[in-house]
């Protein structure tokens, strides 16, 4: 068992539309029609060595990680 991700990409707009109602998400990721939704990218378990090749740390060593911009959570060795 472990995690898994998805990255769902979206129009400004559509954005706007899904943070102003969150059932909006639902409806376009698990379509009722037996489609599969458009834009949808399945990382799977892979979103951990994309963090490793983006930051240079593995999940073990996340607290070592440093910023790589003040404020933001993307860290990386410096």
């Amino acid at each position: 068992m472990g995690m898994i991700g998805s990255l769902y990409r979206v129009t400004t707009e559509e954005l706007e539309e899904i943070l102003n109602d969150s059932s909006i998400l639902e409806e376009k990721v698990f379509p009722e029609e037996g489609e599969g939704p458009t834009g949808l990218l399945d990382l799977d378990k892979s979103w951990e060595g994309i963090y490793y090749l983006l930051t240079g740390y593995g999940m073990a060593e996340m607290e070592e990680a440093k910023p790589l911009c003040p404020g933001s959570s993307l860290t990386g060795r410096l």
